[in-house]
C-alpha cells in the first residue's frame, strides 16, 4: 500500500510538470502571436499614414496651382506656417494657422503641413517653399509619425 502512495504521488508531480510544460509553451505561443499582430498593426498604420502624408504634400500642391504662385503665397500666413489639413477639400485661404486638435475623418491620424520659404542667398530664393506634411498617431506603445518634403516651386515665371 506504500508503494501505491509513493506511485500515486510521482504521478501526480509528473502530471503537474507536464501542465506546467504545456502552459509554459501556450504562453510563449501566445505572446508570438500578440507581437506578430501588434507588428503588422504597425505596419498597416504606417502604409497608411504614409499615404496620408502623400496626400498632404499633393494638397499643397494643388493649392499652389489653383491659386497661382503670388496668391499662393499671399494666402499664407507666416513663415513657416503649420496647417492642420484633416480634411483635403478645405482651401489654404480658409485655413487658420496652428497644430492639429483632431483626426482625419475615421482614422487615428493627424495631418499637419508646414510650408517654408526657402532661406538661401540665392536671390531667386522666394521661388521656392519647402512643404513638410506629417501624420502622426497614437497607440499603446507611443506616439508615432511618418513625415515627407518636398520643394514647390513658382512654376510660372513671368
Amino acid at each position: 500500500m506504500t508503494k501505491d502512495l509513493r506511485r500515486n504521488g510521482q504521478m501526480l508531480i509528473e502530471i503537474l510538470i507536464a501542465i506546467a510544460v504545456v502552459v509554459l509553451v501556450l504562453v510563449a505561443v501566445v505572446s508570438r502571436v500578440v507581437e506578430a499582430v501588434r507588428n503588422a498593426n504597425f505596419a498597416r498604420n504606417q502604409v497608411l499614414a504614409t499615404r496620408f502624408a502623400q496626400e498632404g504634400i499633393e494638397w499643397t500642391r494643388s493649392q499652389r496651382d489653383r491659386l497661382g504662385w503670388t496668391d499662393f503665397v499671399t494666402a499664407l500666413d507666416g513663415n513657416p506656417v503649420t496647417y492642420c489639413v484633416l480634411d483635403l477639400s478645405s482651401n489654404i485661404e480658409v485655413l487658420s494657422a496652428g497644430s492639429c486638435t483632431g483626426t482625419i475623418s475615421g482614422t487615428i491620424f493627424d495631418r499637419e503641413i508646414v510650408i517654408d520659404f526657402v532661406n538661401d542667398s540665392d536671390p531667386d530664393a522666394e521661388d521656392y517653399v519647402d512643404v513638410t506634411s506629417t501624420v502622426s498617431w497614437q497607440d499603446r506603445v507611443g506616439t508615432h509619425d511618418s513625415t515627407l518634403v518636398t520643394r514647390l516651386s513658382k512654376w510660372n515665371k513671368q
